[in-house]
């Protein structure tokens, strides 16, 4: 090489490899470092198949093709003379590295040489990767907040369907039924059963439940998890439990208990009667963003942390990735539906929590659970300002009036003949406008049974409207949330409520469609009962 091409070569940034097309003949500094070559013995003298993983020299390959097609087209431009082709270059150590090389032919005392300039190009692909992996994860949230959207929707029309469909069919099953015919009528509700448990997790997935939050000591949202009927009774005696003194959280608390009652249940699966099952409970201090397993960051604070871990089968790496996925499950048919996971997820964002995990196979899991503690202050058993006591709205008769505001008539007419076969009168509305205008004809009810979506105004809205002139009238609202976990056959996850969740100070109830009549009437009466007793308080 002349001496300006070294001084160039000597400067440049890129390696740069000189060669008679076996043999190299002179490298720069950049290609020794790129190589982890010291010297340039360590280079120079060998053949330059060395330096290249096969095929070798795609790069002068190119070339010649576009030398080809220059001397057939006339055509002459940068590119053609000198076209970029991906090459792995391999380092003195072993190691592979991606780099882009363009070649020239040149003569050097009359004899042809190589020159090749070669840039690493590693970092830019990864930075390049990472851009398709952060657009590929965004994508992704995008298309499932789009599929929780739609299925909270779609659960919440089934769910009145199925209410309409298990009201009927408990009224019918009063009636003098053949043997058959009473057979029947059990599959009827055991189909719709199976169906409701499906759509309460189709609604927790599409993070569209009910959501109604409080501050809520974990010691005792753990103790009540424990004790929860849809675990394993004989497996309680393997659970290791440890809660270290925390902060209060800020959760919906029935929302809360269906997280760790499916999470522990999950793990009696996973385990033998023999595994062991660990429930820890700890306050820990997150320094860095962190990420969930829905892809959400998780911002640097203080958290609650509830832990379960298992030491069961753990879950193979190659599945890992689909776990959280709607309806995947390793279970048979008709065994589970796919969504407790997804619902856990749910319910957790909806709360502002977030869900992390780690698996190895045949050693055991690990969920946890991180909430942000509550700055609310104590928890406490009595409220910190009691509504003052009024008069009770209504006089207590032996047949106390009950009005149900309900949009879907059918879903209405179930509930109120339900209501009047336990002896209760019943005035029924589609709308709130509808409802203060029955109030307004007939006077105040003994209780409001209400659905949380009602044409006119929202249920909210009617009762703070009806509570700005009786603060003490009972209601109850029926929710599209699960409020149990009282197990459904075939189920995997969260089935549906058949018992209210009932607030004393509040006067108020909620009760998931679909419900049992049984569950309504046994609903209102709870609620009757607790008014009666507020109202005879000193």
């Amino acid at each position: 090489m002349n001496d300006r091409y070294e001084q160039l070569a000597a400067r440049s940034l890129d390696g740069m490899v000189v060669h008679d097309g076996e043999k190299i003949t002179e490298v720069n500094e950049a290609m020794m470092r790129l190589a982890g070559a010291t010297q340039r013995d360590q280079l120079v003298g060998h053949p330059v198949a060395m330096l290249l993983a096969p095929p070798h020299l795609k790069s002068v390959a190119r070339y010649l093709l576009a030398l080809s097609d220059v001397t057939s087209t006339g055509a002459t431009t940068a590119s053609t003379l000198a076209p970029v082709v991906r090459e792995r270059l391999v380092r003195l150590d072993g190691t592979l590295c991606d780099v882009d090389v363009s070649a020239l032919l040149l003569l050097e005392n009359d004899e042809p040489v190589a020159h090749l300039m070669l840039r690493d190009v590693t970092a830019r692909l990864e930075a390049e990767q990472q851009v398709r992996n952060d657009t590929a994860k965004a994508q992704s949230l995008q298309r499932l907040q789009e599929i929780r959207v739609i299925a909270g929707g779609v659960a919440h029309e089934i769910n009145n369907m199925l209410q309409i469909i298990l009201g009927f069919a408990t009224i019918l099953e009063e009636e003098p039924l053949s043997r058959s015919q009473r057979l029947d009528v059990a599959e009827i509700l055991k189909a719709s059963s199976y169906a409701a448990g499906i759509t309460h997790q189709l609604v927790q997935f599409g993070q569209s439940a009910t959501y109604r939050p409080r501050s809520v000591d974990l010691q005792e949202a753990i103790t009540r998890a424990q004790a929860d009927p849809a675990l394993d009774s004989a497996h309680r005696n393997r659970f290791i439990v440890s809660v270290d003194e925390t902060p209060p959280v800020w959760v919906d608390p029935p929302q809360l208990q269906q997280v760790l009652v499916h999470l522990l249940t999950n793990a009696e699966r996973a385990t033998t009667r023999q595994g062991d099952i660990w429930l820890t409970v700890r306050e820990v201090t997150l320094e860095a963003p962190r990420a969930a397993c829905d892809g959400r960051a998780m911002p640097p604070g203080r958290y609650a942390t509830i832990s379960v871990r298992d030491s069961g089968v753990g879950i193979p790496a190659e599945i890992q990735p689909r776990i959280f996925q709607p309806f995947f499950t390793t279970r048979g048919i008709g065994q589970g539906a796919g969504l407790g996971l997804s619902a856990v997820q749910g319910m957790l964002a909806q709360n502002n929590g977030f869900l992390t995990f780690t698996s190895t196979p045949s050693v055991g899991s690990e969920f946890c659970v991180w909430l942000q503690t509550d700055g609310r202050g104590r928890v406490t058993s009595e409220r910190a300002h009691e509504a003052p006591i009024l008069s009770t709205p209504h006089e207590v008769v032996d047949a106390p009036t009950i009005l149900v505001v309900v949009a879907n008539a059918s879903v209405r007419t179930v509930a109120g003949r339900s209501l009047e076969r336990a002896g209760y009168r019943v005035h029924e509305a589609g709308t709130g406008d509808e409802a203060l205008d029955v109030i307004h004809r007939l006077g105040c009810p003994a209780l409001v049974v209400t659905d949380e979506a009602i044409s006119g105004m929202t249920e909210q809205e009617l009762s703070r409207r009806l509570r700005s002139i009786w603060p003490m009238l009972p209601m109850l609202v029926l929710t599209t949330n699960s409020l149990s976990s009282t197990p459904t056959a075939g189920v995997d996850s969260l089935p549906p409520a058949d018992v209210a969740h009932i607030d004393p100070h509040e006067q108020r109830g909620s009760l998931a469609k679909p419900f049992s009549n049984f569950a309504l009437v046994r609903s209102v009466q709870e609620l009757l009962r607790t008014d009666q007793a507020a109202d005879t308080t000193p």
